[in-house]
Order: C-alpha cells, then structure tokens, then sequence
C-alpha cells in the first residue's frame, strides 16, 4: 500500500495532536479501510482459485477490523460524527448508517468463527458479503455525513475543536498509544502478502 498524504498525517499525529480537521481524519480512516479491503478482495480471489487460508492474514485482518473500524472509527462516527450533524442530516440516513455498524459488526464475529474453523468457503463469502456492505457503507458516509460536517464549521467553528476533542477521547480510550502507525502497519503488510501470493 502506497500511504497517501493524509493516512501519513494520521499516522504521525496523535489524537490530541492531529492537524486534520474531524472530517479529514474521518476521510483518512476510510483511505486506510478502503487499502485493507482492496487486499481481503485480492486474497478471497486466491481462496477462490483453491489456495489455503492464511491465518496470519485473517488474524490481521480481524485485528484491523474488529479493534481498529469497530472499537474506535464506528465510535467516532456514531457518538461524536452523528450526534454532531443530527440537527442537519436526516434521521432515516443516521439510523440506516447505525444498523449498517451493527451489521458489519456481526460479520466479523462471522468471519472471526469461520476462520477460526479454518473454513475457507465460509471465510471467502463472508469476505465477499463484508466487502460489499462496507464499500457501499463508507460510500453514503462520504455522501450524505461528511460533507454536512464541513458546512457545520463553517457556521461554527467551535463547534470542530469540540469534535476533535470528542475524538480524540474515543481514540484514547480504545487504542493504546502509537496505534495508529500499527494499524497502517497492517495495512501495507496485507498489501504485501497479497502481492506475494
């Protein structure tokens, strides 16, 4: 994975210390979740051609999903993006975007059984259905939220350093320090072991 300019300012700032505003580091988690996506398509292609589960790649890649996008990025969204843009954005598009969170995360407690059992079919659908669901996700997210949390600072930029602190509480609370260099670290490892195989 090549890391782009704003996944690197992520990875080299801290929570507290971030340069990009909430929408961006928003922005720059999709990046990261669209690069480990991309090399779960590339190794489900290589179940599908016959070749052996790897373990090693699974266990990276629920690592990522399960504590990276479901322990601190949906946290962010659903408990500081949301409640931030609630007034602006509809109800119906929240709510959808929340049950989306939820389904994705019964997913991955799908993939973690089945690769667990070393079940390469179930793995390879699982991966297929996780894959879908979450591009779309990130897709309306992109769409409908974020863009409405560029026009709330513009209207009140106090109201960004609040998010950014909110943030920055979530991150702290779910991630030890210098996480987020481990997580782009997963990232290009994936990357590289799908170009190997």
């Amino acid at each position: 994975m090549t890391v782009t300019e704003d996944v690197e300012i992520w990875r080299t700032s801290t929570p507290r210390t971030s340069r990009q505003s909430p929408e961006a580091e928003l922005r720059s988690e999709h990046t990261l979740m669209r690069a480990v996506l991309a090399s779960v398509e590339t190794e489900a292609q290589r179940l599908a051609r016959g070749a052996s589960l790897r373990t090693e790649f699974w266990a990276d890649v629920i690592d990522f999903i399960g504590n990276f996008v479901h322990l601190c990025h949906r946290a962010k969204e659903e408990r500081c993006c949301f409640d931030t843009v609630r007034d602006e954005a509809s109800r119906a598009v929240l709510d959808a975007l929340a049950k989306e969170h939820k389904k994705a995360e019964a997913l991955t407690f799908e993939l973690c059984g089945a690769i667990e059992s070393g079940d390469w079919e179930q793995t390879l659908r699982l991966a297929h259905v996780y894959l879908h669901a979450m591009r779309g996700h990130m897709d309306r997210e992109e769409s409908d939220v974020f863009p409405l949390l560029a026009a709330r600072f513009l209207e009140a930029p106090a109201s960004e350093e609040a998010l950014r602190e909110s943030f920055a509480d979530v991150e702290e609370a779910v991630l030890p320090a210098g996480r987020r260099a481990h997580y782009v670290e997963i990232s290009r490892r994936l990357a590289v072991m799908t170009k190997t195989s």
